[in-house]
């Protein structure tokens, strides 16, 4: 068609319009085209940066895109068609997804928030969800574009600064937070009540413009200022100053955090006071000191060892100028000491150590001139250390061994004293005794003789009064025979004086005279037995008779009392040769142990018994004597063991006072062991009596005129 007839047709400013149109059509494609390109390289950021995926109404996946399938970690076949895996999660209840999420996007509305889910590989993962509803003029979405972003990190790093936040706030240490320009950002409680600064006081501030004086060392604040320059941990000590200007020790720890970049973002100050550690260091530096002086000034040896026999310290003994601590210091005892000395070392140490008591020792050593004594003094000194203090004691054994011998000696003295102290008492006390025995023996031989005189020439008469009485009986029957019919005078004197009577009972007065007289005769004869007075040497004698004769004399006592049985003598003799012995003080004894077994008695019920045995015992061997036992015991209360020890001892007696001397044992003791050289034993138990063993050597060994074998 010519330009003549589009001119006709189409006038000139419908054309200049069309090219217009034309012409904006055109950029409009372009734009359009731009647009779309534009679209599709968001669409690729977006599916490669952000996780997103289209939901139907009931959570079913349509479409996902790549940065889902990475979060997620299934392939798009295992997730297309089946429920999204985080709006399935069994992280949360069913009421949740429901009340929470359900409800606000079916009406139309986008929500947002962060929820947890498990990946295919187990790993717990944190994503910012936003739901977006696809909605319809008038109807209810379709679909739903779910978006996710993963935080997790975020959430750990939150976690973590949580925790760190409640750590912070629960220690006693003071946590400081600066910028990366060291001004502060944050500090804890702790750090108030340390410094007394607030955080209001104190935020936008570097903590040494406020917290340093003029005692803080210059050194040390240049040291932290160089490692914060050089973005460097720091660790150390300072003294600082608290709001109310009081110095304070303090523990530093400067960390610097870095961002994922490698960049400088904070500083984490963790203080910690140690003012009481510094005084107590102070404290031992000064304690130290005095120590030292106290060790130098102490002349003994001192070391330390710990468990494994190494030496920790070592002082010499001021005696000792040639020992230096450092040829020792580090070295085991076997490399300083002898095998003998480093073993029984050794031992005080463990011993020490297990017992956690304080151990001491004595040993010996030698030199040139002489042996000399040590002793060691082990103390626990820590877990496994122990201190020993060595001190040379010779002269101190010395002195001591000196001590002992004259101690002996005095001893010696002192025992020979009261040995002849002892003895002169006993002497005092036979002599005592002797002379009342022989007071006593004299009289009884003077009344034993007066008695005798009379009791012989009344027994004499008794034979001739009993000649004549039968004579005058004879003639009596032989008138009454031949004169069977008397006068009455004389028949009337028979009646008066009952002549039958007479002459029967006559006889019988006279043999009780005679029994009288003889009784009166073995009480005269026991009485000379038991005195002996005219035996002053050693003469052999038969026991028997002189136990009968104290059994005589004791006749008396061993009748029996109102409500009371009579106490029995149980003999028990055996074939005894005659004995050599002075036989008054043997009686004595026989009459000092019948007396106390009488005495124990006397109170005892029925049946009341003293049994008195006698044997010999010959010897086994040759050198040995002969010994002749007599065994005196009764069946009474028994003595206790702590009475029975002392029974012998001069003057000890359980009796009341006025019924005993304590010396009837004491001087029989003497009699049999000293007298005679003989044994005498007291053996008792309470409840069964007491016996009493004498035992004689036997120098005569026949029994009437015969040899014993």
């Amino acid at each position: 068609m010519s330009a003549e007839l589009l001119g006709l047709l189409f006038p000139e400013p419908l054309v200049a319009a069309y090219q217009r149109a034309v012409a904006d059509l055109t950029k409009t494609k372009q734009q359009l085209h731009e647009s779309q390109q534009e679209l599709w390289d968001l669409r690729q950021v977006v599916n490669r940066t952000t996780p997103g995926a289209w939901v139907d109404q009931n959570g079913i996946l349509v479409e996902i895109n790549e940065a889902f399938i990475e979060v997620f970690g299934y392939a798009a076949e295992e997730l297309i068609g089946r429920p999204h895996p985080l709006l399935n999660s069994n992280c949360y209840s069913e009421d949740f997804w429901e009340e929470k999420v359900w409800s606000v996007v079916r009406s139309g509305g986008i929500w947002r928030g962060e929820l947890q889910n498990c990946t295919l590989t187990g790993r717990e993962v944190w994503l910012e969800t936003t739901i977006v509803p696809l909605m319809k003029t008038g109807a209810t979405p379709e679909k739903y574009w779910v978006v996710t972003q993963d935080i997790t990190e975020r959430k750990a790093i939150e976690l973590e600064l949580t925790q760190l936040s409640w750590v912070a706030s629960q220690t006693d240490n003071a946590v400081i937070i600066c910028d990366r320009h060291g001004n502060i950002e944050w500090v804890n409680e702790a750090f108030t009540w340390i410094t007394g600064y607030t955080l209001a006081e104190v935020n936008g501030l570097t903590p040494g413009s406020f917290l340093q004086g003029p005692l803080s060392d210059a050194e040390t604040i240049d040291q932290i200022r160089t490692c914060l320059k050089e973005h460097k941990p720091y660790r150390g000590e300072l003294l600082n100053y608290k709001r109310n200007g009081t110095p304070y020790w303090l523990s530093i720890s400067i960390t610097p955090i870095f961002n994922h970049q490698g960049d400088l973002t904070k500083f984490i100050a963790i203080e910690t006071d140690i003012s009481d550690r510094k005084q107590i260091e102070e404290a031992l530096r000064q304690s130290e000191v005095r120590n030292r002086s106290l060790i130098e000034a102490i002349p003994d040896l001192m070391f330390r060892l710990n468990r494994g026999g190494v030496f920790l310290d070592y002082f010499p003994s001021k005696d000792d100028r040639v020992t230096q601590s450092k040829e020792v210091l580090g070295k085991t005892v076997e490399e300083v000491f002898s095998e003998d000395l480093a073993w029984w070392t050794r031992h005080y140490l463990e011993l020490t150590l297990t017992s956690g008591q304080s151990q001491s020792g004595e040993y010996m050593l030698p030199f040139e001139e002489g042996w000399r004594t040590y002793e060691a003094r082990y103390v626990k000194s820590g877990d496994d250390v122990v201190l020993a203090i060595v001190r040379d004691i010779t002269d101190r054994k010395a002195i001591e061994a000196a001590l002992l011998v004259e101690q002996q000696l005095e001893k010696q003295k002192a025992a020979q004293l009261e040995k002849a102290l002892d003895k002169l008492q006993r002497t005092q006390t036979q002599l005592i005794q002797a002379e009342k025995l022989s007071s006593l023996g004299q009289m009884v031989a003077g009344v034993a003789h007066e008695i005798n005189n009379p009791l012989t020439f009344i027994h004499g008469n008794l034979i001739y009064l009993d000649t004549c009485i039968k004579d005058i009986q004879y003639m009596l029957c032989m008138y009454h025979k031949y004169y069977p019919e008397p006068v009455p005078e004389l028949k009337e004197a028979v009646a008066d004086i009952d002549v039958d009577f007479l002459l029967d009972d006559l006889p019988k007065a006279l043999e009780s005279m005679k029994l009288g007289t003889h009784r009166i005769q073995e009480i005269v004869t026991s009485l000379r037995n038991f005195s002996r007075l005219d035996e002053a040497k050693m003469k052999a004698v038969d026991l028997h008779e002189g136990i009968e004769s104290t059994l005589l004399i004791l006749q008396n006592r061993l009748k029996a009392k109102a409500q009371q049985g009579e106490t029995t003598i149980i003999r028990d003799y055996g074939q005894l040769p005659r004995v050599e012995c002075h036989a008054s003080q043997i009686n004595q004894v026989f009459m000092n142990l019948i007396s106390n077994a009488i005495d124990a008695l006397e109170n005892r019920p029925a049946p009341r018994e003293i049994t008195i045995r006698t044997r010999l015992e010959v010897a086994e061997y040759e050198e040995n004597m002969d010994m002749v036992v007599v065994e005196i015991s009764d069946n009474g209360p028994g003595i206790p063991e702590s009475v029975r020890q002392q029974i012998f001892n001069p003057f000890f007696t359980t009796k009341p006072v006025g019924k005993g001397t304590g010396l009837g044992l004491a001087i029989s003791h003497q009699i049999v062991v000293e007298k005679h050289g003989g044994k005498i034993e007291g053996i008792s138990e309470l409840g069964k009596g007491t016996r009493f063993i004498i035992s004689l050597p036997l120098n005569c060994t026949k029994i009437d005129g015969e040899q014993l074998p």
